[in-house]
């Protein structure tokens, strides 16, 4: 029904509009360009990530913290509090970090309502997504009913990711980017990641894309 009111140019009921779950913000500032464009595109509210300095740069020998950190609190917080009906604020953890349950319990006092990890990416893979030392904070998460943004290279780390969720079935869990099953020559990937989806009902995929060979080889997978 929405669909045919937007294709006959009636706005007279209009739902809540487009989410975006996937944003990252280099400055505040930035929010200058991006919210016009994105109202203009019909998104009515983004989920702004937390990211370290090699995301938003490319440099930065410590793909982990104090960058992480620095621009959750410099930048996507302050941009979410100026901008509440429209930006949702994500923090993120080091899972190197010795304190990353306490840095994730002090930004959620500060206002952060979910997670991006990065610890499936092939750049910040430092330690298995089952790793022991993550589970106080998977339970937490579970516990608290945070939502979770993770970005995982399905094609290698499946087997891990799938124990998680397994072992923690209340956990939130959005897969960017098909969880990379999109990019390259992954045959079964999808498969196996529908079954995941089917089995787990709290995981999900959102179909943001990325760099251009990503992006091409998604669009040839929507196709």
């Amino acid at each position: 029904a929405e669909l045919e009111r937007e294709l006959k140019g009636d706005k007279s009921d209009r739902l809540m509009g487009i989410i975006d779950t996937h944003e990252h913000l280099y400055h505040a500032k930035d929010l200058e360009r991006y919210l016009p464009a994105a109202r203009a595109a019909g998104v009515s509210t983004t989920v702004v990530v937390a990211s370290p300095s090699l995301v938003l740069s490319g440099r930065g020998a410590n793909p982990g913290e104090p960058s992480m950190s620095e621009n959750f609190e410099n930048d996507v917080l302050p941009a979410a509090k100026e901008h509440p009906d429209e930006i949702v604020p994500f923090t993120t953890l080091d899972p190197k970090d010795p304190n990353k349950l306490e840095t994730l319990k002090k930004h959620v006092q500060m206002g952060a309502k979910g997670v991006k990890l990065y610890s499936g990416h092939t750049s910040f893979y430092t330690i298995s997504l089952d790793d022991s030392s993550m589970e106080p904070v998977y339970s937490y998460l579970e516990q608290t009913g945070l939502p979770v943004l993770w970005h995982v290279n399905y094609p290698k780390y499946a087997d891990e990711l799938d124990r998680v969720v397994e072992k923690h079935p209340k956990l939130d869990v959005l897969l960017p980017h098909y969880g990379v099953c999109v990019w390259g020559d992954n045959d079964g990937c999808l498969d196996r990641l529908a079954k995941l989806m089917r089995k787990n009902k709290n995981v999900y995929i959102d179909v943001s894309l990325g760099t251009r060979e990503l992006l091409m080889d998604g669009f040839s997978a929507m196709e």
